[in-house]
């Protein structure tokens, strides 16, 4: 497993600043941990500034559409997309029934 960033500051991040739970937020650090290389710049600038939220289309599926779609907040619509490009095929008809 490659290390992106310090665990601790991701870790702060999720649980002071995004109000996840200790739990989730393992879970997410685990899964943030194996971030398709692409979509890391996008996570560090994220974690550096809460306002700095780029769209990705993958596969047609807009990150900002899940947001604004499912209520999902950045990182998990980053994580959905990151997913998707994963595997396509488990993941886009679950996907696109959000839209429906």
């Amino acid at each position: 497993m490659r290390k992106i960033m310090d665990t601790l500051k991701i870790y702060n991040v999720l649980t002071l600043r995004e109000q996840y739970k200790d739990t989730q937020a393992k879970l997410v650090l685990h899964e943030i941990q194996n971030l398709n290389p692409d979509y890391i710049p996008y996570f560090l600038a994220w974690v550096e500034n809460p306002e700095d939220q780029h769209d990705i289309i993958f596969d047609g599926i807009s990150l900002c559409k899940l947001m604004e779609k499912k209520g999902m907040n950045y990182l998990a619509a980053l994580l959905t997309i990151d997913w998707l490009a994963k595997e396509p095929s488990i993941a886009k008809p679950i996907i696109e029934g959000f839209f429906k």
